[in-house]
């Protein structure tokens, strides 16, 4: 089976063996050359930006310190995976700062933080957040309504579960203008599926691994 070889590699928070939303992870994520990294921002209670996936403990990395590593790597774009919008406008301001405002995108974005991203981030491309029915992705009425509920959304793509994709549905995406971007594909069986399908990014917690199926 012919894959596609013309895409990005994203590296999952906590990849290839580290703390999730770690620094560690990101340094990981260029060693091992990805083409992009993901972390999960959250906010304290005071609404400061951090890095986690879960509600704020305490300790966690802020924004400010990923962005400020993230300088130094130029090569790398980022993924911003949103778990709450209470204080989406401090991003780009804080992108901006370490000039890093063309290299963000947002994924995390489902239709409850749609309104509050479109409002409060000036912009920044998002990726709409959606599980299509397993049971009817092969329908073309169906792919039709996901196609136009993305579109609608104003984001640049779809980020799903490679669990809920198929050849046809991304295809369908790619030609009206969308990308598709298919999480996490953790093993070779995995990889190899969701490369299979075209899609324009993978994101794996195995960076090694899917690099070097993707060479192949």
């Amino acid at each position: 089976m012919k894959h596609n070889t013309d895409f990005t590699v994203t590296a999952h928070t906590g990849c290839m063996f580290t703390a999730m939303n770690s620094l560690e992870s990101i340094k990981k994520a260029v060693e091992f050359g990805a083409d992009i990294t993901e972390f999960d921002l959250n906010f304290t209670r005071d609404n400061s930006p951090v890095l986690s996936h879960n509600p704020p403990a305490g300790n966690e990395v802020t924004l400010e310190n990923a962005f400020e590593l993230l300088s130094h790597y130029p090569e790398l774009k980022i993924n911003i995976d949103i778990k709450s919008d209470k204080n989406l406008g401090v991003i780009l301001p804080l992108a901006k700062k370490y000039s890093l405002e063309n290299r963000i995108f947002l994924t995390g974005v489902d239709s409850g933080f749609v309104d509050s991203v479109k409002k409060d981030t000036d912009g920044i491309d998002y990726y709409l957040n959606f599980f299509p029915n397993r049971f009817k992705i092969h329908s073309k009425k169906y792919i039709d309504y996901v196609v136009r509920t993305v579109k609608e959304s104003g984001a640049i793509g779809l980020n799903t579960n490679f669990r809920f994709a198929s050849k046809h549905l991304v295809s369908s995406l790619q030609k009206n203008g969308l990308l598709v971007s298919l999480w996490t594909a953790n093993t070779p069986k995995q990889m190899k599926k969701s490369m299979s399908m075209n899609p324009d990014n993978i994101t794996t917690k195995d960076v090694k691994t899917l690099v070097e199926l993707k060479k192949k």
